[in-house]
Order: C-alpha cells, then sequence, then structure tokens
C-alpha cells in the first residue's frame, strides 16, 4: 500500500505527516519482527528437537528391535528434513533481523526529530522536513531491499 504524499514541506502539517508515518511505521515493524521472532523460534526448536528425537529412536530401534520404531525414527528424520527445509526456505530469522534493524532506524529517526524539536518552540524549517521524510523513506526502501535480496538468496539455493 503506497503511503500518501506528504503536505508541501512549507506548511505547518509537514512534519506532524512525517511523525505520524514513522509511529505507524513503528507499529508495523515491531509487529512483524515479533512474528518472525516467533516463528524463527519455531523452526529452531522443530529441527533441533525432529532430529533429536530421530536419533533417540534410532538408538532404541538399534537395542530394542521392533519394527515399529523403526518406522518411528524414519518418521522423525523425515519430518526433520521438512522442517530444515521450511527453516531454510521461509528464512524468518533474516526477517526477523530486516524488521529489527529498520525498527531500530526508525527509532533513532523518530529520536532526532524530538530532539530537533524539543524545548525550542520554533518549526523545523521545510529543509529539515524534507530531510527526515528522505531519511523515513529510505529506512522503508531498505528494508523492502533486503527482504528482496533474502527471498531471492532463498529461491536460488
Amino acid at each position: 500500500m503506497p503511503t500518501q504524499q506528504p503536505p508541501p514541506l512549507d506548511s505547518d502539517a509537514a512534519l506532524p505527516y512525517v511523525e505520524r508515518e514513522i509511529a505507524k511505521q513503528i507499529q508495523a515493524f515491531s509487529s512483524a519482527k515479533r512474528f518472525f521472532r516467533r516463528v524463527s523460534l519455531v523452526q529452531s526448536v522443530s529441527t533441533a528437537t525432529l532430529g533429536a528425537a530421530t536419533s533417540l529412536l534410532i538408538g532404541l530401534a538399534q537395542i530394542y528391535r521392533h519394527g515399529w520404531l523403526n518406522a518411528l525414527s524414519l518418521t522423525a528424520a523425515f519430518l526433520s528434513t521438512v522442517a530444515a527445509a521450511w527453516s531454510g526456505w521461509y528464512g524468518a530469522r533474516a526477517a526477523w533481523i530486516t524488521n529489527q534493524t529498520a525498527l531500530n532506524r526508525l527509532y533513532a529517526l523518530r529520536s532526532r526529530i524530538g530532539f530537533d524539536t524539543a524545548g525550542t518552540g520554533l518549526p523545523v524549517g521545510p529543509e529539515r522536513v524534507a530531510e527526515y521524510f528522505t531519511q523515513y523513506q529510505e529506512i522503508l526502501d531498505d528494508a523492502n531491499a533486503t527482504w528482496a535480496g533474502n527471498r531471492a538468496a532463498q529461491t536460488d539455493s
């Protein structure tokens, strides 16, 4: 969804517009970061757990010589392979890092705006608002480029 065009830079509405856009993106990137962090954890734990279960079941099958243990160990090995492929293709860890990086940069921009406007009582000039908006757009563009690069790397492998 494209963002709206900002109001004219010399208007009183320009800085509040940039601040609202930053706040919206902070909320969106924060939500995405939490989602991908949870998915990354599930991917890591499921792959490790299935790998460990496979080893245990193979060992038990060697000791007890039950056919069902062999079938269960093959099933665990199959699921372990699927979980590893899912982790590699979906790339939740890379998405988590991308979202966290963008979020950190948005927080820094928000802090810079707050510092520049704190206590002076003077309006921020249009050149400064243009810098804020340019930096904001660069953050979004960089996050999108990183996401696209991660997806391209995942589909190439």
